[in-house]
């Protein structure tokens, strides 16, 4: 215990029978050193390295027996050093928009008896934000008639393995973009021109979606249906 740290120790040894009891030392051993934390294993980050997402902190592996952690996240890369993030001092942490760009790593602090000692994890991989349309999809293809089916296409994104979804409208013959008077219609990235929609417009809305969140572009919109 740390009340022994500098002392030298000794044990004794009573023996004891009927006709009373006597007792002899141990030598003593050397001077008791104090035992801060020591790190056997690298702290760790994982879970998805997006905005938005959370990232958790493994604490690594420590002797002796640990007492409490506390943590530290940095932004910030290789080249031009690491900065403290303000507040984030959780076993969790949810990057932001300004750790776009950005890795994300974990200072862990482990503290016993004899003192604190910290270690820091690796960086995350870069923190990726929402996807941005590069050039807007372009207006439904297909044979602009009645029970024809029309056909969507994502545009091109800034970003590689999205997940795309539709969202299929009609809109005035007037229209020239979508706007929240159009009315929707199906999901998907193909569409069956219905009667309903002779002599209108019909176009799509593309949500494309990935590890830093979603983002939604407007296609154009198709000439008057027939």
């Amino acid at each position: 215990q740390k009340s022994d740290e500098g002392d030298n120790l000794r044990l004794m040894v009573t023996g004891t029978d009927p006709d009373g009891s006597s007792s002899v030392a141990s030598a003593a051993t050397a001077a008791i050193q104090a035992a801060p934390p020591v790190n056997n294993g690298l702290p760790s980050v994982s879970g998805l390295t997006g905005q938005g997402q959370t990232l958790s902190a493994q604490t690594g592996t420590w002797t002796p027996d640990i007492a409490g952690y506390t943590y530290a996240w940095q932004r910030g890369d290789s080249s031009n050093g690491y900065t403290t993030i303000s507040g984030a001092t959780s076993a969790t942490y949810t990057p932001t928009a300004a750790d776009v760009g950005e890795t994300v790593r974990v200072i862990v602090t482990a503290t016993n008896p004899d003192g604190s000692v910290s270690a820091t994890s690796a960086p995350t991989s870069t923190i990726v934000g929402p996807p941005q349309n590069t050039t807007a999809p372009a207006a439904p293809t297909g044979t602009l008639q009645n029970t024809f089916t029309l056909s969507a296409g994502a545009g091109t994104w800034n970003q590689q393995n999205l997940n795309y979804s539709y969202q299929w409208v009609r809109c005035a013959a007037s229209a020239t973009a979508i706007t929240g008077a159009c009315a929707q219609l199906g999901t998907g990235s193909s569409y069956v021109v219905a009667s309903a929609d002779v002599g209108f417009t019909l176009g799509y809305t593309v949500t494309a979606s990935g590890t830093g969140g979603s983002t939604t572009a407007n296609g154009a919109l198709s000439a008057v249906i027939t």
